[in-house]
């Protein structure tokens, strides 16, 4: 399988990986480049190859990793990898037929600078059991000595996954250094003590990764992260991670196929390793277009797919204020772009991810529509919402729309497109008291009146039996 695909998170740092002629890639290109967010979150289909990409960065401290955790034959004399850290010269790795595994001339990066962790069974989170037990003797010197102190950053981000419930586990969270490294555990009556490997599993993932951050890793890259953690630890993970990751130099990619932590993703930093007709690319996709493509939507009769919520919040709204009585079960669904909605609309066509064609419809914006409709090469029905752009109708027309001062505090783009996306946020998110976007549903439909029925006719003709 050939993979030639390059993308760029803009910024300063930058780090490229490239892989050629190892398993099934014959040429893999990738550059992380880290700007606004210090950390992105990669998903895609079991055996799509993002294990590979862990593999190839592991490959730094363990020259033997695909020997050790991949099937004969993954390597060959023909395979290369090159790893090019910012700031770091290119670390470049052949096949040594002596060896029988990848080897390097060049000059690594300090220890511990990239941590690249596996997943189950191999990652080195799975081996610091045995480190944490070996260190007991001392563990137990220190505390019969006092000599250790509270864990309020630790106990901290525990409490910020876990949530405010959790608090009083960690009430008594403390540390102590055995051999300069920082060890974690609970006092208990009469002398015992929960060491830090006698927590859950998910609980002492989280400490081997709060340490790698804490412990000055410049780049770090792990597969199946939400292994062992809960529901409520998924949905929290993100932004955990971003307040702890500030006043560091440590970027983050996770690899996960958890929902609950790509829903939490912001846009931009959720990356998608798919296969397009034969060919591989990374590249970012909102949630809607990775939740459809990995997961499907099988069950409803009728399947209505759009640019973005806020189009998906004004049909649903729609349906309700036209007070329109579907024969059908339906499922709306917003999935972020109009490239990745002309993609999913081509997949059904294939792979009928919702339904077959005739049981989908797209409803673009006004203004993306006729672009839209003359590029579509497929069959499922498309139309036109009749509002240009539904933030931007709302900024546009403001001052006509609102009795009372709705003018932001904050200083406005000149570029109308983008003030408009602000402007809806701050009604909707940041101002007090808040909007709800159905109240600005409905002065979109008091204002444009025959731009709304013709949406609603559109829908009762997809979603009425004839």
């Amino acid at each position: 399988m050939q993979l030639q695909t390059s993308w760029k998170i803009s910024g300063m740092t930058k780090h490229q990986v490239s892989i050629k002629n190892v398993k099934s890639f014959q040429s893999l290109k990738l550059e992380f480049n880290f700007s606004e967010q210090q950390m992105i979150v990669i998903t895609g289909k079991n055996g799509i190859g993002k294990t590979t990409i862990v593999k190839a960065l592991k490959q730094i401290y363990d020259p033997k990793v695909f020997t050790h955790t991949s099937s004969e034959g993954s390597i060959s004399d023909s395979s290369e990898i090159s790893v090019h850290l910012s700031h770091h010269p290119e670390v470049i790795f052949q096949y040594n037929k002596h060896l029988k595994a990848l080897d390097t001339k060049s000059v690594l990066p300090a220890k511990n600078t990239v941590v690249a962790e596996l997943p189950v069974p191999f990652g080195d989170r799975f081996r610091r059991y045995s480190d944490v037990s070996a260190i007991d003797v001392d563990l137990r010197t220190n505390i019969a000595t006092s000599n250790y102190k509270v864990a309020d950053e630790l106990k901290a981000f525990l409490v910020s996954v876990y949530g405010h419930l959790s608090s009083h586990r960690y009430e008594n969270l403390c540390e102590t250094r055995v051999k300069g490294t920082k060890y974690y555990f609970i006092p208990q009556e009469d002398d015992y003590y929960l060491r830090e490997d006698h927590f859950s599993s998910g609980e002492f993932f989280l400490i081997q990764l709060f340490r790698f951050i804490k412990t000055g890793a410049k780049f770090i890259i792990i597969d199946e992260v939400d292994i062992a953690l809960d529901a409520v630890a998924q949905v929290n993970l993100y932004n955990a991670l971003t307040e702890i990751l500030q006043g560091t130099e440590s970027k983050i990619i996770l690899i996960s196929h958890s929902l609950a932590l790509m829903k939490k993703t912001p846009d931009g930093a959720l990356f998608y390793l798919e296969s397009i007709q034969g060919k591989l690319t990374l590249e970012p996709k909102s949630f809607g277009y990775i939740n459809s493509d990995l997961y499907g939507f099988k069950g409803s009769d009728k399947y209505i797919l759009t640019e973005d919520p806020v189009l998906e919040g004004f049909i649903l709204f729609i349906i309700q204020y036209f007070n329109i009585q579907p024969d059908y079960e339906y499922k709306v669904i917003g999935v972020g772009g109009c490239n990745q909605l002309k993609t999913l609309l081509m997949k059904n066509e294939v792979d009928e991810l919702f339904s077959n064609l005739e049981n989908v419809l797209a409803v673009l914006d006004n203004d993306a529509y006729p672009d839209f409709k003359s590029s579509y090469e497929g069959r499922s029905g498309v139309v036109s919402s009749g509002i240009d752009d539904l933030e931007l109708f709302i900024y546009l027309n403001r001052e006509t729309l609102f009795t009372d001062n709705f003018v932001p505090p904050y200083a406005e783009s000149s570029r109308p497109k983008t003030a408009s996306k602000s402007y809806w946020k701050w009604l909707t998110v940041d101002r007090t008291p808040l909007c709800r976007p159905i109240e600005l549903y409905k002065k979109v439909v008091e204002q444009a009146v025959e731009e709304s029925q013709l949406l609603a006719g559109h829908l009762k003709s997809f979603l009425y039996r004839d």
